[in-house]
């Protein structure tokens, strides 16, 4: 078994995008939620590329609002899964599974890590209450280079995931995920939902 990635050098569009899917073939298209509305704007783009060499799409990097989920199926045909990650975890550790993905849900924890969620005190929080997302697995970074502060906020045997405060609130089917981004960044908020998969404590 193997696998091979095309990766575009340049600052890509939405165009250059269709263009690279048909004209590489990948069976996997991997971008964050704005490329994708980007793609959803350019006319007649179904009839002008050939996009029948993809399985399904990827979306991370930041909350993929389910109007595009559901208008990218519409138009393509094709699923959107969406998946939750980090550099310091190496990879996602929240997925939707291709076949499965939901609207509007990040997915389930996936395999070989842990979450949970604590208040400010590190204690674990009760339905419907926000509190910070813990991650712990394998790939997980043990510390940032050079930058001791970052490292004692971060690095607390767990993950506290994302370089942006990640805040959660559950209900009894999903949690509620509200991404606070630093106000250098523009101070915008973005909601986002994930499935109710993620263990209370972790053992």
């Amino acid at each position: 078994m193997g696998a091979a990635s095309v990766l575009v050098p340049e600052r890509i569009d939405a165009e250059r995008a269709f263009q690279v899917i048909a004209e590489e073939r990948p069976s996997v298209f991997f971008t964050v939620p704005t490329l994708y509305a980007r793609m959803l704007a350019v006319d007649d783009a179904e009839h002008r590329w050939d996009l029948s060499s993809l399985r399904y799409c990827v979306s991370s990097g930041e909350a993929l609002p389910p109007a595009i989920f559901d208008a990218w199926a519409e138009r393509f045909g094709l699923e959107l899964v969406e998946v939750v990650g980090s550099t310091e975890a190496l990879h996602d550790f929240i997925a939707n599974r291709p076949g499965e993905a939901r609207r509007g849900a990040a997915g389930r924890l996936v395999p070989g890590f842990e979450a949970r969620l604590v208040d400010d005190a590190g204690a674990p929080v009760p339905d419907d209450t926000v509190g910070h997302l813990l991650v712990k697995g394998e790939p997980t970074a043990p510390y940032y280079w050079n930058r001791l502060d970052r490292t004692r906020a971060t690095m607390q045997g767990e993950l506290k995931a994302a370089e942006a405060r990640l805040d959660l609130r559950s209900d009894a089917t999903t949690y509620h995920v509200v991404v606070e981004v630093d106000a250098e960044a523009g101070g915008e908020r973005i909601e986002r939902r994930f499935e109710r998969a993620i263990p209370r404590r972790l053992q």
